[in-house]
């Protein structure tokens, strides 16, 4: 992992990985610049990219998902396993192409090619930000802000300059392996964690009261009666008067947990008038899977072994699930949930 830290951003990034070790790369994650559904493309070459930001000539894409659920800037979004896995071998370099439609968001640099993160298996350079998919402008430099998957596998007695197929069914996924092994690890932890804080303050009234009372009292108020900007939507803002405060807002329960099962019932009560647009699932396991989302008005007792009276309002059979621990979003309901205060 380079960094989910981040204050620059534009559609893609070009970068180089240096093998210490032979590695396999199977799998990266993102930081998007945007939530949402977008597409997201990975192309590699041998070597150094220089010279070849303008020209797909010599890139090959192996990876191509139009249906992407990328998480908010700062999350990790997981993108799943590469179309195939790449073999470098070591002391060899080899160039990689992030791009998303929903952009990405980095760091700048320090030195262009120079080491940014390393570990036992692989060195990861400065690199460059792009504008397009081989055209437009380039910023250099700039710190892909991600996460790569690899497995240290054993040395082969004539290694291939060239990549190597070698597709599989059930690839698996594991990085920083201390000693090379045929048998990797089938997954591995997030280095940094990724909660999401709440977004919505407690207000915390004054202790005591002000021991010397205003004098005289002032006709006209000094200031208005609600202050939009506070990240609070108060009894007297709405999504009208106050979108910084009232528009897009977000709750979280907890991403903590000690049981599992195929599903959750639960119970939304609204203290507002409200609209639900979208939901976050922590995912017992990774990968691709199903995601269903049913509701019914009132509560859902007497209504658990049964479809009557429920609605179905989000379905995807495609949905990337990020591991244990790490918010998997869903994007976009198929249709807004309004739900009358009280």
């Amino acid at each position: 992992e380079t960094t989910y830290e981040f204050n620059l951003g534009s559609s893609g990034n070009m970068f180089v990985v240096k093998a210490r070790r032979n590695i396999v790369v199977s799998s990266f994650a993102i930081n998007s610049k945007s939530r949402g559904v977008g597409a997201v493309k990975i192309y590699t070459r041998a070597g150094s990219y220089t010279n070849h930001e303008q020209s797909r000539d010599g890139w090959e894409l192996v990876y191509e998902n139009d249906s992407v659920i990328h998480n908010r800037r700062g999350v990790v979004t997981e993108l799943g396993f590469l179309d195939r896995k790449i073999h470098i071998a070591k002391d060899r370099s080899q160039s990689f192409f992030v791009t998303s439609t929903n952009g990405l968001v980095y760091k700048g640099g320090e030195k262009e090619f120079s080491v940014y993160q390393s570990d036992e298996g692989m060195e990861i350079m400065e690199g460059i930000g792009t504008e397009g998919e081989f055209e437009g402008i380039t910023y250099s430099p700039r710190v892909w802000s991600g996460t790569i998957w690899y497995n240290v596998v054993e040395a082969t007695s004539s290694p291939s300059k060239s990549l190597t197929k070698l597709p599989s069914k059930s690839p698996s996924v594991s990085s920083h392996t201390s000693k090379p092994t045929s048998h990797p690890t089938p997954s591995n932890p997030t280095p940094i964690p990724t909660s999401s804080p709440t977004r919505l303050p407690t207000p915390h009234p004054t202790p005591k009261p002000t021991p010397n009372p205003t004098p005289k009292p002032i006709s006209t108020p000094t200031t208005s009666p609600h202050q939009c900007g506070n990240a609070l939507c108060e009894l007297s803002e709405n999504a009208a008067n106050c979108p910084i405060d009232c528009s897009s807002k977000e709750i979280e329960t907890t991403y903590e947990f000690n049981l599992g099962s195929s599903g959750n019932m639960f119970v939304v009560k609204a203290r507002r008038n409200i609209v639900v647009s979208s939901f976050a699932i922590n995912s017992k396991s990774r990968g691709v899977g199903a995601v269903k989302i049913y509701t019914r008005a009132g509560s859902y007792t007497n209504h658990e072994q049964s479809r009557d009276g429920w609605e179905l309002v989000y379905e995807n059979d495609s949905v990337i699930h990020n591991r244990r621990g790490v918010v998997t979003e869903l994007g976009f309901l198929d249709r807004e949930i309004h739900i009358a205060k009280d």
